[in-house]
């Protein structure tokens, strides 16, 4: 309703009943997922983003930073892309 504020746990379980099969897909530890991103966060600066999309985006072996700097993207990343 329109004069009901929607909250945090609102949304994350909307999400949830809406993306069950999603979620199914995502269960379970990714190894090289996980030191990908690790390695990532540690490029970042303080107060410093990755671009890791745009309004015309294909996959590539890197994303910029705010700051100018290069993320390697996962190897072989463009094997997550749906129709490309």
């Amino acid at each position: 309703r329109a004069d009901q504020k929607t909250t945090l746990g609102d949304l994350v379980k909307s999400f949830e009943d809406e993306q069950v099969n999603f979620l199914d897909v995502c269960k379970g530890r990714d190894k090289e997922y996980f030191n990908w991103y690790r390695s990532m966060l540690k490029v970042l600066g303080e107060e410093e983003l990755p671009y890791a999309f745009g309004e015309y985006f294909s996959p590539s072996d890197r994303w910029l930073t705010t700051k100018g700097k290069e993320i390697p993207t996962l190897p072989n990343e463009k094997r997550f892309y749906i129709n490309y």
